[in-house]
């Protein structure tokens, strides 16, 4: 037992929120960078075919002008497939494959927008002829004459050789970055509970230093009649209960009221049993917390030996008195 260092401010829930904080500020920082990368990495389409570039597993970025056309629907492995023909903003026409989520949002931002402009991106693929067929088919029904039809001559020049599917995204970078904003956003959390701590720590010894004299606490502690729990952060000095569980408490066998064991599940499971003491300025403290049952029964017996006026136990009866005390 370090006797000065246990009588000092316990910054540990302070520098563990710290941490936490700077990690989460890290993730947050790494997930901006890893959509920064996703974009960064999607390439022009429009300039991909212009350069004839237009490679199969490409990952390539379009902007929409209008509503695209939707000309084929297929089914393969249970899922529907919906492709459509787009137009940008210089009338160049694209096959895409999109969900219906994403048409449905480029929808509503249609009706909103008349500046529209849709950012579409996703993976090439090359036209396969079934889907060139159809998306000739579909063209030429609206033409006045043959003359204005697109063939199989003619096909990459209206439409290019390959498509884009918007449906298929780099997930191995989303699902990273996703994941580190819902890591950071758990260690916010814990940041949050952690300087809860540090605050509940803080005004237990300040609230020590205030009321007791620090001299005598670190001499009674000095003393060789005192009996330690170093595990639990329990001592019995002459005249003082002692914890350090959550911060420095100290309080005078006189003022303990009330002692019990409270046991704690998690998920249903029992986690331990938490030691609460009521005080005679009727507040109510966590002492310690241990699944050992046996060692806070021997801690409990220690203090009616120090003061057989406690009440020990949870029971009806304690509970009752207990609250008659608070009235007084």
């Amino acid at each position: 037992m370090n006797i000065d260092k246990m009588l000092k401010p316990n910054r540990k829930f302070l520098i563990v929120s710290l941490v936490l904080f700077f990690i989460s500020i890290g993730l947050y920082a790494f997930s901006f960078a890893y959509e920064k990368i996703i974009n960064k990495k999607a390439l022009d389409y429009n300039e991909l075919i212009a350069n004839k570039t237009d490679e199969e597993g490409k990952y390539a970025t379009i902007k929409i002008a209008e509503l695209p056309y939707l000309f084929a629907k297929e089914t393969k492995n249970n899922v529907e497939r919906l492709y459509y023909v787009a137009f940008d903003a210089n009338n160049y026409m694209y096959i895409v494959r999109l969900t219906e989520k994403t048409y449905k949002d480029m929808e509503e931002k249609y009706k909103e927008d008349e500046n529209y402009i849709y950012t579409l991106k996703g993976y090439i693929h090359n036209d396969e002829d079934k889907l060139k067929k159809l998306a000739m088919d579909w063209y030429n029904e609206s033409m006045p004459s043959e003359e204005y039809y697109i063939t199989n001559e003619n096909f990459e020049s209206y439409l290019g050789k390959t498509y884009l599917d918007e449906t298929k995204r780099p997930n191995n970078l989303e699902t990273a970055g996703i994941l580190c904003i819902a890591i950071g956003f758990v260690l916010d959390i814990l940041v949050v509970i952690f300087v809860i701590g540090h605050i509940t720590s803080e005004i237990r010894y300040q609230k020590v230093v205030r009321k007791y004299n620090m001299d005598e606490l670190r001499q009674e502690l000095m003393e060789a009649d005192c009996t330690k729990y170093d595990k639990l952060k329990i001592y019995f000095t002459r005249n003082y209960f002692i914890s350090n569980y959550l911060g420095l408490t100290a309080i005078p066998y006189t003022d303990l009221v009330w002692v019990y064991n409270e046991r704690w599940n998690r998920n249903g499971l029992y986690a331990g049993t938490y030691l609460l003491v009521y005080t005679r300025d009727k507040e109510k403290q966590r002492i310690t917390f241990s699944k050992d049952e046996e060692q806070l029964i021997a801690i409990m017996n220690e203090l009616i030996q120090r003061n057989n006026q406690i009440m020990v136990g949870y029971t009806k009866e304690n509970a009752a008195q207990y609250r008659a005390f608070k009235r007084q």
